[in-house]
Order: structure tokens, then sequence, then C-alpha cells
């Protein structure tokens, strides 16, 4: 990261010494105010964000700057401050609200590693599976787990659907086909490769096939987003909301949150002495895990277009692993603690559709409610799956503080 950082810097550089030293002859005044005096003002912001490296010093420097260009680079060099620990905490951001807004970025804006009081890196992002020219090495999931904010209020959660048209896997298809709105995708994706001649066809039949496949096994099971309040009522008991998880992806310099589901992790009020943070705090997951394994969905047939799918995305299965030998867990994903936390337990968790859980499973999805496992609805357990290829990087974060099953006393008020 330090190499990467440093030739950043030096490209920065260069054209920003481009844009200082270019005349601005024929330069566009600017409601009545002479090209010298934005040009005096740009290098007065520009110095001013060297100096200061706050997000607003940056704001300020890319609004002034007289080419696009150059502009383009000063937002390289502002995203360049959601790269790096030390400088974030200095750049004015408020980063509690910035998390919340995109959680991806989690691992490596905050000491999410509380077992050695520590923050990720960029480089721990990337699944090492793939070559980094490979979109799927950029995938990682953020396990964000706690049910209250900062200030000790139970957040509530809300499902964030992913948009078939981004993915990386259909960007071109939809493109190509002039396909940019969700609904009815199919149908219109279908209706436009039936048009074209043979020699198209054979171009994008690949791209079709593996489209098909994904709406049939995927796609076709999408469902309205869920929404959970803060705080619900189960049987006059009330639990506190807020659990998510998060499908983020890294595209050059920043990261995108793909995806975002409601999930459900371990019994907040069983014991989780497995492991304890660096200041004594009771903690079960280990903050890294991989996903090792990839299973399948016993509701769904396993056909060749599943196989060559699989292979795609390193392995996986076609066998459904069940609980206790009979109740299936369908698009079961171990979870693998990595050798940094060798004290972790939990080898036999996985993240999958919930399956158990008394005659109303699934009701209390996002608060800490289940046996070990990640728990998710029907469709993101499908994407989930789907997504995410063998051997991605699963990052859980919470604060023992914060992992509230119950909400704290003083939300229990109506």
């Amino acid at each position: 990261m330090q190499i990467r950082y440093f030739f950043f810097c030096w490209i920065a550089a260069f054209i920003f010494g481009a844009c200082d030293n270019a005349p601005s002859k024929g330069a566009e005044e600017s409601k009545g105010v002479p090209s010298d005096s934005l040009e005096r003002a740009w290098k007065t912001a520009y110095a001013e964000a060297l100096k200061l490296q706050t997000v607003a010093a940056w704001d300020r420097c890319i609004a002034l700057c007289p080419t696009a260009e150059s502009r383009d680079t000063l937002v390289h060099r502002r995203r360049a401050l959601y790269m790096d620990y030390d400088r974030f905490q200095r750049a004015g951001v408020h980063v509690d609200s910035f998390l919340n807004a995109n959680p991806c970025y989690i691992p490596i804006l905050s000491k999410m590693d509380r077992i050695h009081d520590k923050h990720f890196t960029w480089d721990e992002l990337f699944n090492t599976s793939f070559d980094r020219g490979d979109y799927l090495a950029g995938r990682f999931i953020v396990g964000d787990f706690n049910t209250t904010d900062a200030s000790g209020k139970c957040r509530g959660c809300v499902d964030a659907l992913p948009d078939n048209s981004n993915l990386d896997e259909f960007e071109s298809l939809f493109r190509a086909a002039g396909v940019s709105s969700p609904q009815n995708a199919n149908e219109s994706l279908e209706q436009w490769y039936g048009r074209l001649g043979s020699s198209e066809k054979n171009r994008w039949y690949a791209d079709m096939q593996t489209w098909r496949n994904y709406e049939a096994k995927v796609e076709s099971y999408r469902a309205e987003p869920l929404v959970r309040e803060p705080i619900i009522e189960v049987h006059g008991k009330k639990y506190c909301i807020g659990q998510r998880m998060c499908l983020c992806e890294i595209h050059n310099d920043t990261i995108i949150q793909r995806a975002r589901f409601v999930t459900s992790s371990k019994n907040g009020a069983a014991s989780q002495h497995n492991q304890h943070d660096y200041d004594g705090q009771p903690r079960y997951y280990a903050p890294l895990c991989e996903l090792t394994t990839r299973y399948w969905d016993r509701a769904l047939s396993y056909d060749s277009l599943d196989a060559k799918r699989d292979k795609r995305m390193g392995h996986g299965s076609s066998h459904v692993i069940t609980y206790k030998g009979a109740t299936p867990l369908p698009n079961f994903i171990h979870m693998t603690p990595t050798d940094d936390y060798p004290g972790a337990k939990g080898y036999v968790n996985g993240i999958h559709e919930f399956a158990v859980g008394g005659s109303m499973p699934g009701l209390y999805m996002g608060s800490p409610m289940s046996l070990g496992c990640v728990r998710l609805h029907d469709y993101p357990s499908k994407f989930v799956r789907w997504w995410a290829p063998a051997n991605t990087r699963f990052f859980i974060a919470y604060e023992w503080s914060r992992y509230k099953q119950r909400p704290p006393e003083k939300e229990k008020a109506p």
C-alpha cells in the first residue's frame, strides 16, 4: 500500500504541477470574475488542500480546478483519504456517519480487529485466490453486527438490493441490449437477443447463458426489500434490530456497496467466551474469516450451468448441508477464521438461508438470535451464494457493548 500511495502522489504531483503552470489564456470568465482571479483562487485552494488534507479542502480545490483532466486527478487524491486510516481520522469527516452510510469501509477506517486493536489495510481486502486484474478478487463482505449506534440507540435496518445492470457479469450485456431498467429486464434481454443475427448471437451466447442461469436460480426469487424497525416486539418481548450484511466491491480506488441485507448472527444472550478483545470484552466471531465452501439448495436443481458457474467462482458443491442430519440449510457457505485468530471457534458456522427457529423462522431477523451461523432470507442467501467467490474475505465488525439482543433500558419505554 505504501508503494501504491507514493506512486499515486508522484503522478498527482506531476499533473498538479502541469495544472499550476498551465497558462489560462482563453479561459472562460465565470460569473463576471476575471480568469486570472479564478486561477489565483484555484492555486490558493490547492495549496490549502495540500496543507490541510481534509475532504472539505479538496472539495474546494476540485470545484475551482480549471481543467477536467486535473479535476479528475484531484478526485482521486481526495479518495486517497478514504484508503488510509490515519489520514482519514484527520480528514474532517464524521466517522460514524460515513461508516454507517457505507459499511464497506469499516475494515480499513476503523479498528474493527478488537482482538489486536488494529485496522485492516487496503491490500487485506482482496481475495488472493484470484489475480488482482480479475473483478472477483475485489469482492468482500462486511458483517456489520452492531444493533445499536454510537449513542446506544437501536439502529433498525433495511435491505439494499443489487442492481443487475451494474454487476460485472452483466454490465456489458445490459449496455449492448440497451436495458437500463430492472423492470422486465429478462423479457427485454430475450427480445433483444432474439433479434440478433447469427454472428451476434454467437458473440453474446455465453453472456446470455450466464444471465438465464442467474435469472432462474437467483433473480426469480427477488422480493421487496426487507425493512425492520429499530425495535420490534415478539410475544410481548422487545428486540433490538440493526444487524446487516454488506456485499462490497473494490473498483479502482473506491469501494462500492453492491448490496446490503438484514441478517442475524449468534444469540447475544448466550455465552460468547471463545475469545476476548484486547480490553477483555468477549468475542465469538473472528474479525476476519474466509468463505471456504459453497453448498447448494435442495429446492433447486443443479445443472451444467451451475457447475460452470461454480468453476468460475473457484469451487462449489451440489451437496446440501443439513442441521442435525435432518433440516436442510440452503446455500450454506462455511466461514473459516483465518490463522491470525487461533482462539476463534465456529469452524462449523456458515452463512445460510434461515431454516430453524421454531414455528416462525426469520421473525427475529436483524437481532442476534442464531445458534452461531449467520442467517439470511431466501433471495439474499441465493444471491450471496452466487455472487461470492471461493475464499471471499468476510470481515465481522461489532463491539460487545453494542451487540444487543434486547433494547437498552432507556430505549424500551414507548
